[in-house]
């Protein structure tokens, strides 16, 4: 994994400059695998404009578009979501009645709802 998504250094790196990643660097810093970051990807380029980019001609999730470090944040909200709400099919209701939700996030605070609820998962799992 590439180090720049250790702690401190990747907050720093969303507000400083834009970083290209692979899908592999990028499910990595979401802690997902990259089959459920292409999911994430192929809801987000339907109902949100940030995500446009990844059509493809044919419909699907384009493969030669890079995601960004700025990126990353809108990815873990959607995380967040599926974990609220339960399903990807879910998010993608919710996503398309309302965008706003997902369009304008507060970094800072996504950060630390996500690293909270990626700790809870992972309690969750060791006292099962």
């Amino acid at each position: 994994m590439n180090k720049r998504f250790g702690g401190d250094h990747y907050v720093a790196n969303i507000i400083s400059a834009e970083i290209l990643l692979s899908r592999k660097e990028a499910a990595n810093a979401i802690g997902v695998n990259e089959k459920t970051l292409h999911s994430y990807l192929d809801i987000a380029r339907l109902f949100l404009d940030r995500f446009k980019r990844f059509k493809s001609p044919n419909g699907g999730v384009c493969g030669s578009e890079k995601l960004t470090n700025w990126d990353i944040p809108y990815l873990k909200k959607i995380w967040l979501m599926v974990q609220k709400h339960g399903n990807i099919q879910k998010v993608a209701v919710l996503m398309k009645s309302n965008p706003e939700l997902f369009d304008s996030i507060d970094i800072g605070s996504v950060e630390e709802e996500f690293e909270l609820n990626k700790k809870l998962k992972i309690e969750r799992r060791k006292a099962s």
